[in-house]
């Protein structure tokens, strides 16, 4: 094996490196590195510790950019307290026995090769705290767009717990419909503290429009996730339990994990866990147009973090190529189907939707 390396370079330095790299060795980088995508260039300028006198990349570095450019699986810890942001990556060789990391740092992106996982680790349990977490109590198997409206639900929930407790007031659950779900969705901005668009922006989902809210809310009531009341819908005890527990997010941890497929597919999945200090802690998972929505402690976090640092064939376990992977239940015969056009709720099997006419 090589020496092992350690340098810190900017963005565009790193970019400069892998693009020579990729031109001169006619590779292209399967995952988006942490710099951007590498531009390819006809030479390096001088970079303290990666080039030599001439303007080539220094034979010390070229392992570890063989590594970036020809990687055949990643995982990725993005941490953010506050306005700290702080990001991770391991990338796997295609045979999975060589590693480099790119590290952000106050300095610039440091590259390591081979990569080194237990201090960031360390780094991340610390921050994560050590009181014992509440035991994992919830496990909801979403469409995105049902993991988006309880989102929603539970964002307004939390801010009229807040409000309540400024004001001394009792607290009341909120009552929601498709268009409160929609504003709530369209309220989020950039704000740090919604919960919907940390979801969507994991799911890569656009906004929602009322008449998917309305039949997420259906879907949501039979997993008993929400109830109806009057013209709408609250939250029910579990999940109002949730609202209450996650009333400042303090922490958001991201872990990402990408895989090369024989067929040269490269499959990705992503998970964040957002933490209220040290007791509630919520895991959003999304894949394949489905979301779960669990809580998690600390311990689940870590292990995580550890198996997409040290298994380069993670994926290949969990996201099987399509050809294999058996085909997705049923819906239960009990939920309500709606139509696609309309919204209308279906009887039965039908094949028409009696509102609109819409084959179905």
């Amino acid at each position: 094996m090589s020496e092992p390396i350690k340098i810190t370079v900017t963005r565009e330095e790193l970019q400069a490196l892998i693009g020579y790299y990729a031109a001169q060795t006619g590779a292209a980088a399967p995952f988006r590195l942490l710099a951007g995508p590498a531009q390819p260039v006809t030479g390096v300028p001088a970079i303290a510790g990666a080039t030599d006198g001439q303007g080539q990349i220094a034979d010390a570095v070229k392992p570890a950019l063989e590594v970036l450019v020809n990687a055949g699986s990643y995982g990725q810890l993005r941490f953010a307290n506050g306005p700290v942001v702080f990001e991770h990556i391991v990338y796997f060789s295609a045979d999975g026995t060589q590693t480099a990391s790119l590290t952000t740092t106050p300095a610039g992106i440091a590259v390591e090769y081979p990569a080194q996982v237990t201090a960031v680790v360390d780094s991340l349990a610390y921050n994560l705290g050590t009181s014992p977490l509440r035991d994992v109590d919830i496990q909801l198997q979403l469409s995105t767009d049902e993991a988006l409206t309880l989102a929603a639900m539970l964002d307004g929930q939390r801010r009229a717990i807040l409000s309540a407790l400024v004001t001394g007031q009792p607290v009341n659950p909120q009552v929601f419909g498709p268009r409160d779900i929609c504003a709530a969705q369209a309220a989020a901005g950039q704000g740090a503290q919604w919960l919907v668009k940390l979801l969507a922006g994991v799911a890569a989902q656009g906004p929602l429009t009322e008449t998917a809210a309305a039949r997420a809310l259906a879907g949501l009531e039979q997993q008993d996730a929400v109830i109806r009341q009057g013209g709408g819908y609250v939250l029910a005890p579990k999940t109002f339990s949730l609202a209450a527990g996650l009333l400042i997010i303090d922490n958001v941890i991201e872990v990402n994990a990408g895989y090369v497929r024989p067929d040269g597919l490269a499959v990705t999945a992503d998970t964040l866990y957002v933490q209220a200090g040290v007791r509630s802690v919520l895991g959003l998972e999304s894949a394949d147009g489905q979301s779960v929505i669990r809580t998690a402690a600390a311990a689940d976090i870590l292990g995580h973090v550890r198996e997409v640092f040290g298994r380069p064939d993670l994926l290949a376990e969990v996201e099987p190529p399509a050809s294999q992977q058996a085909p997705p239940p049923p819906p239960p015969a009990n939920r309500p189907r709606f139509c696609r056009n309309c919204g209308g709720e279906l009887a039965g099997e039908a094949k028409f939707c009696t509102k609109c006419g819409t084959k179905l």
